[in-house]
């Protein structure tokens, strides 16, 4: 996966602001077990800051972005309550996930 459907990711399920890409970040790397994220470096907040330069890539025209991934459909798990960005519309909520299309 390239970073930036990587970054795509965080954006989508982040409820695009910065606030919560960062929670969404922080909580994927401490859940990561295997690989180069899983091993402390002294190079951590140098990565930090090429993902969140990623971030800010996406969120500065998320539609290219997710037009070039071809996304048409997001679940979000339902207990976050916030929605995506407005290239979605609500299809369905269910008791685990939310399900969004865009038209």
């Amino acid at each position: 996966m390239t970073l930036l459907r990587i970054g795509l990711n965080a954006y989508l399920l982040s409820a695009p602001s910065l606030r919560g890409w960062t929670r969404y970040t922080v909580n994927l790397l401490a859940a990561t077990n295997w690989g180069l994220e899983a091993r402390p470096t002294d190079a951590e907040d140098a990565r930090f800051a090429f993902w969140l330069d990623t971030w800010k890539l996406i969120a500065g025209d998320p539609e290219t972005a997710v037009a070039s991934y071809e996304v048409l459909v997001l679940a979000c798990p339902s207990e976050d309550s916030a929605p995506p960005p407005a290239l979605f519309t609500l299809y369905r909520r269910g008791p685990r996930w939310t399900i969004w299309i865009r038209p």
